[in-house]
């Protein structure tokens, strides 16, 4: 015993033994690498919700940057192979799913759905459900639950789809389904009017059930009314790309704005043809160089000899067209983004207050409807107003909170103006269906900002970077 103590000399701070170790120091290294530890874990865990949310390949951890990146960071760590990024964002899918049934399961409103399928490069059928849903803080939530192979498009493999879908999040107070217009939809919404009601969870047993997407029949409508102006069209697109292909053509183009004197700080840009609201752009903004192409024409060369060669040259009664259809394209453009937005409510876009007179008690209803119209202002927040009136209007905030979650489109902004149906991408293509669900799933819930695509700010910040 004496010989111990005399090994061990103590003093205040820490116990050195007679090799002169200091089991403090040992103690403080282990405390120092648990919180290296700790925080390569939550490092690591933040790269795999950038894979996600990113869309970035699980083979990005094997490209040479990525781990040369790691070395210089940290010279002791291993990078993660594939295996183990697959592993770990499989993990952060189920634990973020957990979340989200526990919203689901204590949610005191009812959900509203929108359903749309999406075809992958090899033809295959994808089905894909979301909900939407308003909280009790009156904050506006679309999380996409579901998406799947399905092994057809009829309504009934469709209905049953969603039918296994809403038995897995256990969800059952459903209030509405938005589809587009296809036939099989109809189908779908009659075998889910009979399982939800036999549910109990329907409302007027499911009289209601059944919305359609305004986007998709607005989208219907334009691409009717397009096929009036093709070739004029086609013309001044021919026009445009012309124009836009080299940079010789681009300074030759903005010599003859120069001696049209036109000062306008933009400049012509090429469409998507299957986006309508691009070629609503693009025709808008070439309108304004009309005198630039005239004058260009006049110059010969080229243009002339590359547009005959194709549709031809714009001539008058082509501007003419299209100069006055745009004004009425610019009402349905303007009304598909009203109509689309994926992040706020649209329903009141659609309902008005009759809507909320169904039923309600009528004393609270009627002290509703004396009250004054909110001004039409763009900035004007309806769930707020909602928020700071439910102690006034209890019943009728219990029903708004239902009736506004309902939505009135299937697609957010960036596809509400397509003409083609959706495609998925060639990496998402290559996954396991389980996987593939787990990514799209996953990135939905984890994104912050989840702003839609606006391709006119897109095309806005291209020319500024090609003029310097």
């Amino acid at each position: 015993m004496e010989s111990v103590v005399n090994d061990n000399v103590m003093n205040d701070d820490n116990i050195i033994n007679s090799d002169g170790y200091s089991y403090e120091e040992d103690s403080e290294a282990k405390i120092e690498k648990n919180i290296v530890d700790e925080k390569k874990e939550e490092v690591f865990q933040f790269f795999h919700k950038m894979l996600i949310v990113d869309e970035l390949p699980f083979v990005f951890v094997e490209h040479e940057g990525f781990r040369y990146f790691c070395k210089q960071l940290c010279p002791k760590s291993v990078p993660p192979s594939r295996k183990t990024v697959t592993r770990d964002c499989y993990s952060i899918f189920i634990e973020e799913r957990s979340k989200l049934k526990d919203i689901f399961s204590k949610l005191s409103s009812r959900v509203c759905l929108t359903t749309d399928t999406w075809t992958s490069g090899q033809n295959l059928g994808y089905m894909y459900l979301t909900a939407h849903f308003i909280d009790d803080q009156w904050r506006f939530h679309k999380k996409i639950i579901n998406f799947c192979p399905i092994p057809g498009l009829s309504g009934e493999i469709i209905g049953k789809s969603i039918e296994k879908c809403l038995n897995e999040w256990n969800l059952r107070k459903i209030l509405t389904v938005t589809v587009d217009n296809a036939s099989s939809n109809d189908v779908a919404i009659q075998y889910l009017r009979r399982r939800i009601t036999h549910w109990g969870g329907s409302v007027l047993d499911g009289r209601f059930l059944h919305m359609r997407c305004a986007a998709h029949i607005l989208n219907l409508v334009v691409k009717d009314g397009l096929k009036e102006l093709d070739l004029s069209i086609a013309r001044i697109r021919g026009a445009v790309r012309f124009v836009r292909s080299s940079p010789n053509r681009l300074q030759t183009f903005k010599a003859c704005m120069e001696e049209e004197n036109i000062t306008s700080k933009s400049y012509v840009f090429l469409d998507i043809e299957t986006r309508w609201n691009s070629t609503f752009l693009m025709l808008e903004t070439a309108l304004k160089f009309k005198k630039a192409f005239d004058n260009l024409y006049t110059k010969g060369g080229a243009y002339c000899k590359e547009l005959r060669r194709h549709f031809g040259v714009p001539d008058y009664d082509d501007w003419r067209r299209v100069e006055a259809f745009l004004p009425f394209l610019q009402i349905f453009y303007e009304t598909t983004l009203k109509v689309s937005g994926s992040l706020h409510v649209t329903s009141n876009s659609y309902n008005g207050k009759e809507t909320l007179a169904i039923c309600a008690e009528k004393t609270e209803l009627e002290k509703y409807l004396s009250e004054e119209v909110e001004p039409n202002d763009l900035n004007f927040d309806i769930l707020e107003w909602w928020s700071g009136s439910q102690m006034r209007y209890p019943v009728l905030a219990l029903m708004a909170r239902d009736v506004l979650a309902i939505p009135i489109s299937t697609v957010a902004s960036e596809s509400a103006f397509s003409t083609e149906g959706r495609v998925l991408d060639s990496f998402r293509t290559s996954l396991t269906p389980r996987i593939a669900e787990a990514l799209i799933c996953s990135q939905d819930w984890l994104r912050q900002s989840q702003g839609p695509l606006i391709l006119e700010e897109n095309l806005l910040e291209l020319e500024e970077l090609e003029d310097g």
